[in-house]
């Protein structure tokens, strides 16, 4: 009993009235059901009177998901990327097939030449001509003037091949105006007749 008293003395002691509660800051009440979701406020007030406590807003539950959005527009188109590294040589392909066969080309080519002396004959032609070997026909041919080199009053009416179809031999024809002989070659470039 002698205890008792002394601590409702003290309550009533002036020495005593003046005495405040203090609670301990950040300390809080105990904990509230756990599916209760408001939480009591911490005490960290200094130097007051203890009241009914408090409690925090409750947080509301998550929204539902909200619809797409539009697409956006195209995006600008990206600068040129750097050249790149050149690739390794492919593989070699495979062998193509054997072409058809070509026509046939000439064969057994020589030249034959005759020398040959055209007398002063005014306003005549007169023909001269380099046979081909039997089998041969002519292709090409030609002449050149060996005595003179150039003579004066001669003129060549005709250089051809002929007279057959192929041509076995080169044919020229020479008026010759000079007053004097002519000496000159005819030519004959012959091949195998196909």
């Amino acid at each position: 009993m002698a205890t008792l008293a002394l601590v409702m003395l003290g309550f009533n002691s002036p020495a005593l009235a003046t005495t405040q509660y203090r609670p301990t800051a950040g300390v809080s009440q105990a904990e509230p059901d756990p599916d209760d979701c408001r939480r009591p406020k911490s005490l960290s007030l200094p130097a007051i009177t203890v009241g009914p406590e408090g409690y925090d807003e409750c947080q509301g539950r998550p929204g539902a998901t909200g619809p797409t959005g539009p697409m956006g527009d195209t995006g600008p188109t990206g600068a040129t990327g750097p050249q790149g590294e050149p690739g390794e040589p492919g593989a070699v392909g495979a062998t193509g097939p054997t072409g058809p066969t070509g026509a046939a080309g000439v064969s057994g080519f020589e030249v034959v030449s005759e020398q040959f002396q055209a007398p002063n004959n005014p306003g005549v032609n007169q023909f001269f001509s380099a046979v081909c070997p039997d089998g041969k026909v002519a292709i090409a041919g030609g002449y050149n003037f060996v005595q003179p080199e150039a003579p004066a009053g001669v003129l060549v009416t005709d250089n051809r091949p002929g007279p057959t179809n192929p041509p076995e031999r080169w044919v020229i024809a020479i008026r010759n105006n000079s007053g004097g002989n002519v000496i000159f070659n005819v030519y004959a470039s012959c091949v195998v007749a196909s």
